[in-house]
């Protein structure tokens, strides 16, 4: 019986495209830095540069608007980073799903 890791190391790929074909990928490694990065920095320009040269009504709404935007800004991070790491996580237990043998039964499943 063998299994995946028996393959040579330049055995094709099995779900690699057909040759000529090009694989859509979404903007999913990079999207999330960039939204996250731009929303961030603009809110704290906002709140340090902006804000103090307006008057007073305007300055406390344009303070409290950049730094919410911030904010913001790093909840896109974090929620990106979740994300992907979610997704890593999800496929490393697919895989090892697929190669654990049945007989080998969880820990949990065992009565005692």
């Amino acid at each position: 019986m063998t299994s995946p890791n028996d393959q040579p190391h330049d055995a094709p790929a099995t779900d690699s495209p057909a040759p000529g074909k090009t694989v859509a990928r979404a903007p999913f490694p990079v999207a999330h830095w960039v939204a996250g990065t731009v929303l961030a920095l603009a809110g704290g320009l906002a709140a340090r540069f902006i804000a103090p040269g307006l008057a007073e009504p305007a300055r406390g709404f344009a303070a409290a608007t950049g730094h919410a935007a911030a904010g913001l800004g790093l909840l896109v991070i974090a929620l990106g980073v979740r994300k992907r790491v979610w997704a890593a996580n999800t496929a490393a237990a697919d895989a090892a799903a697929e190669n654990t043998p049945e007989s080998a039964a969880p820990a949990a499943a065992v009565k005692r």
